[in-house]
């Protein structure tokens, strides 16, 4: 016979029986767990529904703005010497500009000498940036100068550092050849505004004709131990027949919309052509038709009923959700009033039969000739007369849907709100069936002992003397 390991008699298997009768009390448990995975499995397909939802709402919002529609280009017919690019609204037209200087930062240099560790000594620099050479040399009023402090018996290396660390608008490096090493300093940013001045207080803990004093410069000084390797120069260029001067060699001032980068000086002008940017339209436009055939295959997904397997969607039925795709279908394929383009038809968008978008590219192409006509069609807002662009249409409609007091929130705080109560009856129950797994175990447990001794009393009867 079976032994039990909780009752202590082994005439009968208390784990077994106990197991049979809990598999029957457990059925309740087992149903309310079925719910809480299907209600999990609606929850998961609700958020994949709201986030294709969220997809197609920003691609809709995209198109009922300005700047999908506003996009522009910008080439060059010589990269090399004239970089160009355009931004949304840049004005469309051809212009030729010729570099004739490029902008410079103003680039000191010191003599060689043995190597980063030189004793230079300390004291302090002091930089001042203006415009001018020598004694024309016009310090910048709207530019306190800056004190850099350097240690006594400083190396080179460690001036370099002092420089570096006293954020002065000029920046300090060590270049070294077979000549030695040198001290590089360079403003932090070009144009003749950035011309500057160094002036040195030197605290005499340098070697013998190498101190901080060294390094002292003002523009135009050529008896100096500091060598200028480059002046600070604006950049001159001729922009359609107009002169031009300007600090940087990246500009994005000169007209709007549309920046410059002056890579080279030419002799001759170079052509650059500013016009619309159809790729960039023809991207947001299938950004919009994809996001929309995702949302509307999801849909089909969700809401189908297979007669085959008898298995039904997870939101099959669900009055919101055919609500949604009833009137997304309905706006796709309605008629903006009062426009030239009024239909998705017409813009070589078109309605297949199971409801998704297709782009006919040489319809689509052909409305790209006019991207205005194309804009009216997703972004006319036209309210008191009736007449709202399809990309409007679609947003405002999500926009209604996944807002806070929309129907998908609704519809997610309630499938949130019956698992919780289906939690909290399971929770209930598990303590229950604790219980009752207690119960019989010692109900079990107590009929395999009397049943032991039951059984040892009949043995004991059997061995008797018989007469």
């Amino acid at each position: 016979m079976a032994t039990s390991s909780i009752g202590s008699g082994g005439m009968i298997d208390v784990n077994s029986i106990v197991s049979q009768l809990m598999s029957i009390e457990r059925n309740p448990l087992t149903l309310i767990n079925n719910q809480i995975k299907g209600i999990d499995t609606k929850l998961s397909e609700v958020g994949k529904l709201k986030a294709a939802m969220d997809k197609l709402r920003s691609a809709a919002v995209s198109l009922s703005g300005a700047g999908s529609w506003s996009a522009a280009k910008a080439s060059s017919a010589r990269p090399e010497v004239v970089e160009a690019s355009a931004a949304a609204g840049a004005l469309p037209g051809s212009y030729s500009l010729r570099v004739d200087a490029l902008a410079q930062h103003q680039t000191l240099v010191t003599g060689p000498v043995a190597g980063s560790d030189a004793l230079v000594g300390g004291g302090s620099l002091t930089i001042t940036f203006g415009s001018g050479e020598g004694g024309g040399f016009v310090a910048d009023g709207g530019r306190a100068p800056v004190q850099i402090l350097v240690p006594a018996g400083a190396s080179l290396a460690e001036v370099r550092d002092a420089i570096n660390g006293a954020n002065a608008g000029v920046g300090a490096t060590l270049v070294t050849d077979a000549a030695g090493t040198r001290l590089m300093i360079r403003s932090a940013e070009s144009g003749e505004a950035q011309a500057f001045r160094i002036d040195a207080a030197d605290d005499g803990s340098g070697a013998s004709g190498l101190g901080l004093g060294s390094l002292a410069y003002t523009p135009g000084d050529t008896g100096g131990s500091m060598t200028r390797l480059q002046t600070a120069t604006n950049a001159q260029v001729e922009f359609n027949g107009l002169a031009v001067s300007l600090a940087s060699n990246n500009t994005s001032d000169l007209i709007e919309n549309v920046s410059f980068g002056f890579r080279q000086v030419s002799a001759d002008p170079v052509a650059i052509e500013i016009g619309n940017d159809g790729e960039a339209v023809r991207s947001g436009l299938e950004s919009f038709v994809d996001a929309y055939n995702e949302l509307n295959s999801l849909i089909r997904t969700q809401t189908a009923y297979d007669p085959a397997t008898r298995t039904a969607g997870a939101l099959q039925g669900n009055q919101t959700v055919n609500a949604m795709q009833s009137k997304l279908r309905a706006i796709m394929g309605a008629t903006v009033e009062g426009i030239d383009l009024g239909r998705l038809s017409d813009a070589g968008i078109e309605i297949q039969r199971d409801g998704s978008l297709k782009i006919a590219d040489d319809k689509l192409s052909t409305a790209l000739a006019d991207p205005k006509k194309l804009q009216e069609l997703f972004s006319s807002n036209d309210i008191e007369g009736g007449v709202l662009g399809i990309g409007r249409q679609v947003g405002n409609l999500l926009d209604d849907l996944l807002g806070i007091d929309g129907a998908i929130s609704g519809a997610t705080e309630s499938l949130k709100a019956r698992r919780e109560i289906y939690e909290n009856r399971e929770e209930r129950l598990q303590s229950r069936l604790t219980l009752i797994e207690a119960r019989l175990i010692r109900q079990y447990s107590a009929l395999d002992a009397s049943l032991s001794q039951l059984n040892g009393s009949l043995s004991a009867l059997s061995n008797l003397p018989t007469e």
